[in-house]
């Protein structure tokens, strides 16, 4: 991968635009902040709560705090990950919540924000052990939002190159790992593509080599950095945060 692709808006460009007072672009830019975040967050309310609902609450609650508190303008790149930054934010803000004396009533006096584009989560439950940390469902949650990202914006790349049904038969195969997770389907992808078995294993090949690239730009943007050390680093934490 060429060392001169190009960084779309970072994630803490997002940061900063949401922070501004209040106008389309900020209210762009926080509509885009919450629909990334909340499920990672809401992952670490559920595992914290008993209900759903109080997890739901206390998630929508964190957004309109970040905004009422201005906590976004205080947010600083140079002083850690984001990820990290908002699960301490949410942590002390859920604490802050528990110890009020009255349940935390829907709609209340927060500052409005808008949930029209967060339908695709209504109902959402992250999938979960019992013995699962709060943390560790944040973290994973936070791992499958990236992955997920990555291979979306792989998929949104085929589709544009005229490759969709294409792309549809060999998605499942790009996480496979091995060569045997390749043969196990090879023969039938090469006769549903009309072509032979080494140029199936080639189109997978080329398919994840594009989705490591895709995902180290999803990464790069989040840490809002380039440093080929930190992303490495950064993606381990994500693949290990899957492992359990």
């Amino acid at each position: 991968m060429s060392d001169e692709w190009q960084f779309p808006p970072t994630r803490w460009t997002w940061v900063g635009q949401s922070a501004e007072p209040q106008g389309e672009t900020s209210n762009q830019a926080m509509a885009a902040f919450c629909e990334r975040y909340w499920k990672p967050l809401y992952a670490f309310a559920r595992r914290s709560t008993s209900h759903p609902e109080d997890a739901e609450d206390l998630t929508q609650g964190f957004f309109a705090h970040l905004l009422e508190k201005g906590l976004l303008a205080k947010a600083d790149p140079d002083r850690g990950k984001l990820r990290s930054y908002l699960l301490i934010a949410f942590k002390r803000y859920m604490q802050h919540q528990w110890k009020k004396d009255s349940a935390q009533k829907r709609g209340g006096d927060h500052t409005h924000v808008s949930w029209e584009n967060l339908e695709e989560f209504n109902g959402y439950e992250p999938q979960a052990s019992e013995s699962e940390t709060p943390e560790h469902a944040f973290e994973r949650s936070w791992a499958v939002m990236i992955l997920s990202r990555a291979q979306d914006k792989l998929r949104q790349e085929e589709i544009a190159r005229g490759h969709e049904v294409e792309f549809q038969l060999l998605e499942p195969s790009i996480s496979g790992v091995g060569d045997d997770a390749e043969d196990a389907s090879s023969k039938e992808l090469a006769a549903a593509l009309g072509v032979s078995d080494v140029a199936v294993r080639q189109k997978i090949r080329r398919l994840r080599i594009r989705f490591g690239e895709k995902l180290r730009e999803e990464v790069a943007e989040t840490l809002n950095t380039r440093d080929k050390e930190t992303i490495d680093e950064e993606i381990r934490i994500l693949i290990e945060a899957l492992r359990v």
